[in-house]
């Protein structure tokens, strides 16, 4: 496949600030349930998706020690990940295991959904992290030629919970509508019918 565009654009950066700042801002005015944002990119990302026949899933928390403190990362991996296979599969995407794609570097067709989460610890009584989902694909690019592992599609946002709230609910609660967008615009690329909400 061909691909013009191997970095995120500026714009999303400088929304995911804005929404940052928005939340923690908004701290004090927010309900005790959980408050989210989302941004994604401003182009269409379906056609990168019309060559992926499968996925990889990789779960990458990050934080300061004092952010981390207190979450079973491990069991946070293994959780996520095996939450977000099941959804794929559900979407009739195939998903593959780490053998397959041994240090990342993967067969034609096959995409690596990379899940990053970035802990920012509790701010007045409420816990902040932010997640992103991004498919990695090897591309070509069109000004050069030269071959690489290119970010195709890509979609994040920020959660604010109440302290003493189940991370790993949180996080999970988070990122399924993301994992849903993925799945549509993966079936559309594909031509394939969407699940129906009830059917989620």
């Amino acid at each position: 496949m061909h691909s013009n565009y191997s970095a995120r654009p500026k714009c999303v950066v400088m929304t995911w600030c804005a929404l940052a700042l928005g939340l923690l801002c908004a701290g004090s005015v927010l309900s005790p349930r959980s408050v989210s944002a989302q941004a994604d990119m401003w182009f269409d990302q379906r056609p990168a998706l019309r060559s992926v026949t499968s996925m990889l899933v990789v779960i990458v928390p990050e934080g300061s020690s004092d952010a981390l403190a207190g979450i079973d990362t491990l069991a946070l991996v293994n959780q996520l990940r095996t939450s977000v296979e099941l959804e794929l599969r559900r979407d009739r995407i195939r998903v593959l295991t780490s053998p397959a794609c041994p240090n990342l570097r993967c067969p034609r067709g096959v995409a690596v959904l990379m899940v990053n989460l970035l802990f920012l610890g509790p701010v007045d009584g409420r816990y902040f992290f932010s997640h992103e989902l991004l498919l990695k694909q090897q591309a070509t690019l069109v000004s050069d030629g030269g071959r690489g592992f290119f970010t195709t599609w890509n979609i994040g946002g920020i959660v604010a919970c109440p302290v003493g709230e189940s991370i790993p609910d949180a996080v999970s609660n988070a990122i399924k509508p993301a994992i849903e967008r993925l799945a549509n615009d993966y079936l559309t690329a594909h031509q394939q019918p969407v699940r129906s909400d009830s059917n989620r």
